[in-house]
């Protein structure tokens, strides 16, 4: 009797020993989680969000120097259309000028031809 007495104690022992063990297991666990969370997590997975997160900032830089180079673009676009239609019209002014000036060389050409269209004859 007193070896089953014995035995059945060192059970009682062993699975109070086991169910401390455990209690203590499962605190642990929870304080590791808390301290995690507090901390933020697994390292890894703290350096793949601060990769995307650098990665999501590099592509709004590229997207909105990339608008900035389009907007500069066509600013420069409505600029040289702005300048080629100043030009036209420039030429066109010019064009309207020289026409007028050669009207006038005409017309002081075809007056002089009339008034010495007498004078260049010899008279017998």
């Amino acid at each position: 009797m007193a070896g089953k007495k014995g035995r059945s104690g060192r059970k009682a022992r062993s699975d109070g020993k086991a169910k401390l063990i455990s209690e203590m297991m499962m605190d642990y666990a929870k304080e590791e989680d808390k301290i995690s969370s507090e901390v933020g997590g697994d390292p890894l997975l703290k350096l793949k969000a601060r990769e995307l997160d650098l990665k999501a900032k590099a592509d709004q830089d590229k997207n909105s120097n990339n608008e900035a180079r389009l907007d500069l673009d066509t600013m420069r676009a409505m600029m040289n259309d702005q300048q080629h239609d100043e030009k036209l019209e420039q030429n066109e002014e010019l064009a309207a000028l020289r026409a007028g000036v050669s009207i006038a060389k005409q017309e002081m050409a075809d007056q002089s031809k009339r008034h010495d269209f007498g004078r260049n004859f010899k008279k017998n």
